[in-house]
C-alpha cells in the first residue's frame, strides 16, 4: 500500500492523480485546502511516524 507524503496542495493533487492516499505535514503552517483535501494531516514528520508506529504495534496496517 502506498501513500503520498507532502506539504502542499500540489502533493495532495499528485496523490489523487496517482490513486493513493495523501498525508500532509503542516510544518510550514496550515495551508488553505480549497482545491485539495488530504486524507491525513500531521503537524510534522515526527507526529506522522509516531502514529504509524503506534498503529503497527496495535496490529494496524
Amino acid at each position: 500500500k502506498a501513500m503520498m507524503i507532502g506539504d502542499s496542495r500540489y502533493d495532495v493533487l499528485a496523490a489523487v492523480g496517482a490513486g493513493v492516499q495523501s498525508v500532509v505535514l503542516e510544518w510550514y503552517g496550515q495551508e488553505k485546502w480549497l482545491y485539495a483535501s488530504p486524507d491525513y494531516r500531521y503537524a510534522d514528520f515526527e507526529a506522522f511516524v509516531t502514529e504509524m508506529l503506534a498503529a503497527k504495534a496495535q496490529g494496524g496496517k
